[in-house]
């Protein structure tokens, strides 16, 4: 007489049997989306914005030029779509925000891009779930962020936010201040007429042409930080890996150069 089977192994031949229809049902639907798989663009036009703000699921890219904010939306959407919507328009304020985002239950198989030319003098903030963003010869302020993707900003009259989840970081001849932030990532800053405040979770930092003062951190990482010329208050250290320092320093300096890593070399040089 053959045993009867447990509660236990019932449950787990219950189990695999759900796991089974969810792993089909996710498989019919990859299927159908594939199979709807469509690639559309758009352009629009707006009248001139002091303001321009873009909310997105996927890559940007800003650039100027002209006296409209013109706009190139792309998709690709299978059974997730891509809504694109004029959330406000404040003519007060001369402030645009766009939003260009995937919606449905296959968001990552959906893509929803930006092409962007604003005005000389907008200002500029980016928003991405995942994608890369490039920002190029804007005047005024920028602010960029996104969840997942590579970050490159440059020649910006105002000042730099910019921050990435995962990513490398590019930035370099900003009018202003720059402050730069990644979780996973590398980071460049180059040539800023302000402040610089680099802040890198997992990531090399390379930092030069700063003509104000510089904290760069990362919590795993080599700091390299260039010398602009003349001395600079020093404050350099690395709580595992060598510290160098190859450029003029005076504790009573005006400018000061802050420089740390909790596991890699750190060096201040010309």
């Amino acid at each position: 007489m053959s045993a009867r089977p447990g509660p236990g192994a019932t449950a787990l031949r219950w189990t695999g049997g759900v796991l089974g229809a969810v792993a089909l049902v996710a498989g019919g639907l990859r299927t159908a989306d594939h199979l709807a798989r469509n690639d559309t663009t758009t352009t629009h036009s707006y009248a001139a914005a002091g303001s321009v703000e873009l909310v997105t699921d996927g890559d940007v890219t800003v650039t100027t030029g002209g006296t409209a904010v013109e706009v190139v939306a792309r998709a690709r959407t299978g059974l997730t779509a891509a809504t694109y919507a004029v959330d406000e328009v404040d003519e007060g304020e001369g402030r645009l925000e766009i939003h260009h985002e995937c919606t449905g239950v296959l968001d990552d198989t959906c893509t929803a891009s930006l092409e962007v030319r604003v005005p000389e003098g907008a200002r500029v903030t980016v928003r991405s779930a995942a994608g890369d963003v490039s920002v190029a010869d804007v005047v005024g302020d920028v602010t960029v962020s996104t969840n997942t993707g590579a970050v490159t900003v440059t020649e910006v009259g105002g000042s730099v936010t910019a921050a990435t989840g995962a990513g490398d970081v590019e930035v370099s001849r900003v009018g202003g201040s720059a402050e730069v932030t990644t979780s996973v990532g590398a980071v460049t800053v180059r040539d800023v007429h302000g402040d610089a405040v680099v802040d890198g979770g997992a990531g090399d930092l390379d930092v030069g042409g700063v003509l104000g003062d510089v904290r760069a951190t990362t919590s795993n990482g080599r700091v390299v930080v260039r010398s602009s010329g003349g001395p600079v208050a020093l404050d350099i250290a690395s709580a595992k890996g060598r510290s160098t320092v190859d450029a003029p320093t005076d504790p009573g300096a005006s400018r000061s150069v802050y420089i740390r890593s909790g596991n890699g070399d750190v060096s201040y040089v010309e």
